[in-house]
């Protein structure tokens, strides 16, 4: 009894989640990258992380432009005097 009512709570589990994680929406890569983009501020993204991550996301997807704005703000973070990221 108990093994058959843990099995029907698992069943209800397995099905519900396309509705909590999908929500019955398919996924827009395109309108992702619209929205990363407007995060940034000419290749700001608030930290060297985010960016870097970004960045990548945005080279990989081929908006070379948007990923070298990063790129430019990466570098100009850089410690030039220790060689590391950030600066101070």
């Amino acid at each position: 009894m108990r093994r058959s009512v843990y099995l029907v709570f698992f069943v209800v589990f397995l099905a519900s989640l396309p509705h909590v994680f999908g929500q019955g929406e398919s996924f827009d890569a395109d309108a992702s990258y619209s929205w990363m983009i407007g995060q940034s501020q000419q290749g700001r993204y608030g930290d060297i992380m985010t960016a870097a991550f970004a960045t990548l996301a945005l080279k990989h997807s081929g908006l070379d432009s948007y990923a070298q704005a990063g790129y430019d703000w990466i570098a100009s973070q850089e410690d030039t005097t220790n060689h590391c990221w950030p600066k101070g």
